[in-house]
């Protein structure tokens, strides 16, 4: 006996942002890139290079990095992130000259820097529009970007949030250390 009398089951939506199984990386490239667009150009000056250390990516991110500048940047880790602050670690991605060499192909979380309201630029790179982002929205384009880049489409906001806090937290507490630093050896003391 049929139980749904001629209707259809009704089957529930999927999660908002999942990326479907076996996308193209050409596909999920233009995902990326199309998110990307959604941040505005802060006109880094390049003087942030202290505040850059592991992080969160989505698979996409990484691997694009990895296969186009050659370049591995590593997950956090509680070793990676304490040496980070101590000043005795520095993302890989960091040219000699303190710059960051994967500028282009770089991951929603550093394009978000200076470019929303929780996460302003300490060196006055302000957004071209005027207009920072809220964090909600930053965090809606995190969750977003991990998802088109082939990460957990169950990633909690809550969990973006709490990771770009803690982020967030550990840069400032450099900063205030010495704000006019122009390394982490130096913010330190």
């Amino acid at each position: 006996m049929n139980q749904h009398r001629g209707r259809l089951p009704r089957i529930a939506p999927p999660l908002p942002y999942a990326a479907p199984m076996g996308r193209s990386r050409r596909r999920q490239d233009a995902d990326l890139d199309a998110l990307y667009e959604q941040v505005p150009d802060v006109g880094c000056k390049g003087k942030c290079h202290n505040t850059c250390g592991a992080i969160d990516m989505s698979p996409r991110e990484h691997a694009r990095i990895r296969d186009v500048a050659g370049v591995d940047i590593p997950e956090p880790s509680g070793e990676n992130i304490l040496a980070h602050v101590k000043g005795t670690w520095s993302c890989p991605a960091l040219t000699a000259d303190k710059r960051c060499s994967v500028y282009e192909w770089r991951p929603m979380i550093c394009r978000l820097s200076g470019a929303v309201e929780g996460l302003p630029c300490p060196h006055d790179c302000a957004p071209s529009t005027g207009r920072l982002l809220t964090d909600a929205e930053a965090v809606t384009l995190l969750v977003k970007a991990s998802a088109a880049g082939g990460g957990s489409p169950a990633l909690a906001a809550a969990d973006v949030h709490q990771h770009a806090t803690k982020h967030h937290r550990a840069v400032r507490a450099i900063l205030q250390h010495n704000p006019t630093a122009t390394d982490k050896k130096e913010a330190l003391g």
